[in-house]
């Protein structure tokens, strides 16, 4: 049986080989999936009181080890002593490392970075040398740590090559106007947090729905300004509410149309916070995982969940550690339990840097599909090895074995703090399929069931084989 499948194999091989037509009408990948299916990503933007505090617009410059970039300037801000006329402020030694404490303090920690306490990986260390801050615990307490250099550049002056700070609201919104300009094959929609009359947060609010013109999201980004508190998880809520149809705000805005347009239609949200929950009754990672379950759009066929991305933005700004790492520690869990990936960034070059990194996600998971090929059904569940050839670069595709059930969606869920091209939970038949195809083109396993592939073929994941054998 094994030889005829190879035999068969073969032949179907060698006869679209052998159909040379007009060089234009050999198949390519649009050949294979048809148009694009265009992925809809909400942006939800913090715009609670805090987002009115200033963060660095400009970039740390890291010195050595890990960069070239020379010290800035040092400036007395650290290890305050005495009170009243009598108190006394030293200078921030530039590889020395302080930790926060009350009222913008910083005072010793450690003479340098090797010196402080850290187990291999040495997360605090490899922090401070690259990004020059650290927020998490050691040796059960939770710290903000931050390198004298690092201190000398957030607390000068933009003159003297410091920090150039703008209200953290302002460098959201050139972002992610940029972003909006910049950035095609993506249909875009605005939400951000919504409030009573008491400025109280009750959910969020769609500012801008899906699909809207540049011009007038951008004008929307434009009209936030800074408010009340911080409801992270009544807001996720109310984005599977504008995603499923229902009414948003607290059940105070009109249930607008759903923005999926398709069946399996990718859907995102980017979450941009600069803090934890303080308001609400939901909380976020649990609203998280209900994004990624659930179906947003029970008319069409399979489940249209919403995976999530979170960044933190200007997280540490007046904040104590402990707040700071609770905030880390919910955004981090809401992206692993939405399928997604946390960031921080704590200047507009990291916010720009993460949002333009999640735009890239989302646009490899962009699908193509077109109806079944039915001569394609024909073969065989196991294409012979000599089909398997080395990669690009002449590597050997390293096999990666999904779990069962062609579109099954069970099984590991996507750690934000893994590799990026994790595969987000969805896996693929038995059969191993390569890494590098997944790759080069994110397959949604529903759409390609829901257009005819019988599950015993489990034949999609190959299409590419023999389309290149086809071009070679």
């Amino acid at each position: 049986m094994n030889a005829m499948k190879r035999l068969i194999a073969f032949a179907l091989i060698a006869t679209f080989l052998s159909l040379q037509v007009h060089p234009a009408a050999f198949a390519d990948d649009s050949d294979i999936f048809g148009a694009n299916i265009q992925p809809n990503v909400v942006i939800m933007i913090d715009n609670s009181g805090s987002m009115a505090d200033s963060a660095p617009s400009n970039s740390f410059d890291v010195p050595p080890p890990s960069g070239t970039a020379a010290y800035y300037p040092v400036l007395n801000n650290c290890d305050p002593s005495g009170k009243g006329n009598n108190k006394t402020i030293q200078p921030c030694a530039s590889v020395k490392v302080y930790k926060s404490g009350s009222s913008s303090t910083y005072t010793t920690y450690a003479n340098d970075v090797a010196s402080v306490p850290d187990s291999p990986p040495h997360p605090a260390q490899n922090a401070l040398n690259t990004a020059g801050y650290w927020s998490g615990k050691i040796n059960g307490s939770t710290v903000n740590l931050f390198t004298g250099n690092y201190l000398n550049y957030l607390l000068g002056t933009c003159a003297s090559g410091g920090a150039c700070s703008k209200s953290k609201m302002a460098i959201a919104k050139e972002v992610v106007n940029s972003i909006l300009d910049s950035v095609q094959g993506v249909r875009f929609g605005v939400m951000t947090f919504y409030y009573d009359s008491s400025n109280n947060g009750l959910g969020a609010r769609v500012v801008s729905q899906v699909g809207t013109n540049v011009n007038v999201m951008k004008t929307a980004v434009n009209g936030l300004s800074p408010t009340g508190n911080t409801p992270l998880g009544d807001a996720l809520y109310d984005v599977g509410q504008y995603y499923k149809g229902q009414p948003t705000a607290n059940g105070t805005q009109a249930a607008l149309s759903s923005p999926i347009q398709l069946e399996c239609q990718p859907n995102f949200v980017i979450f941009i916070t600069d803090g934890m929950q303080t308001a609400g009754t939901r909380t976020m990672p649990a609203e998280a995982t209900n994004r990624f379950t659930q179906d947003h759009a029970t008319s069409l066929t399979g489940i249209q969940n919403v995976i999530v991305h979170t960044v933190g933005f200007g997280v540490t700004v007046n904040t104590t550690a402990a707040e700071t790492q609770a905030a880390y520690d919910t955004l981090s869990q809401s992206a692993k339990n939405g399928g997604g990936q946390f960031y921080i960034s704590d200047n507009e070059t990291q916010l720009q840097s993460a949002l333009q990194d999640a735009i890239r996600r989302i646009l490899s998971r962009r699908l193509q599909v077109r109806p079944f090929d039915p001569l394609l059904a024909w073969l065989p569940e196991g294409l012979p090895a000599e089909l398997k050839r080395p990669g690009p670069g002449g590597h050997h595709r390293r096999p990666v074995e999904l779990g069962p059930g062609l579109g099954s969606r069970t099984g590991p869920q996507y750690d934000a703090r893994r590799e990026p091209d994790d595969l987000h939970g969805r896996q693929w038949s038995p059969a191993s399929i390569h890494e590098d195809e997944l790759r080069d083109h994110q397959y949604a396993p529903c759409c390609l069931e829901q257009r005819g592939a019988r599950q015993d073929h489990r034949l999609h994941p190959r299409h590419r084989f023999v389309r290149r054998e086809r071009k070679r």
